[in-house]
């Protein structure tokens, strides 16, 4: 998709509301902010970038993939600084490129994978929990139904779960996700206007994204 995504937390502060805020700045590059308990505030920044430095980073030490990130948004604006500065310390972070798991089979013999492993959506599907839970249920149930032929059971796991992973894994379009990070100003203001007449989604959760400058 060339959609490369770093989250990690940092120390709430007065001004950390509940709704979700979401910053644009040039450069395909996208902040989102949202706080989830009374001392933390998750922060996201997304990136549109295809090269091979972008998709490598985030198999390199963490030390490289901060330092990257750092770079890439050193003049974003906003609160960036707040941001990089809390990346530092931060007990929790996380780079990845955005992408989904796509498997032709979920089962080999008696080995089978479940959640992200078998049928990743993206972060951007808001249904990786769900997915994985839904997975986890049906293969228990599966198993549990016929303990003496695990063949079918991991058959049956697949026959029932996959109509609902080929339904979440379509909500996400990779061409919307790249307008969903414009490279320019004007691209900027075009899908906000575009989002504003309800045409597109903002996002999967409501925010308030605005744009540098």
């Amino acid at each position: 998709m060339g959609i490369h995504m770093a989250y990690w937390f940092v120390p709430r502060i007065a001004s950390d509301t509940n709704i979700r805020d979401t910053y644009m700045a040039p450069g395909g590059r996208q902040i989102m902010r949202r706080s989830h308990n009374a001392t933390e505030t998750q922060a996201y920044f997304v990136m549109r970038e295809d090269s091979a430095e972008a998709s490598a980073i985030h198999r390199a030490p963490r030390g490289e993939q901060q330092r990257f990130w750092a770079e890439r948004f050193s003049d974003a604006g906003w609160q960036t600084e707040r941001f990089v500065e809390g990346m530092k310390d931060s007990p929790f972070f996380y780079s990845q490129e955005v992408a989904q798991v796509r498997i032709g089979n979920w089962s080999t013999g008696r080995v089978v994978l479940a959640g992200d492993a078998a049928h990743c959506a993206s972060p951007y599907s808001g249904m990786g929990i769900s997915g994985g839970l839904v997975g986890a249920y049906v293969l228990a149930w599966e198993i549990n139904r016929s303990p003496d032929d695990l063949t079918a059971a991991l058959a049956n796991y697949e026959r029932v779960l996959r109509p609902f992973v080929d339904e979440i894994q379509g909500k996400v379009n990779p061409k919307i996700l790249r307008v969903g990070v414009p490279l320019n100003r004007h691209a900027i203001t075009a899908f906000q206007n575009v989002t504003a007449a309800g045409l597109l989604p903002a996002h999967p959760r409501p925010g308030r994204p605005h744009v540098e400058g």
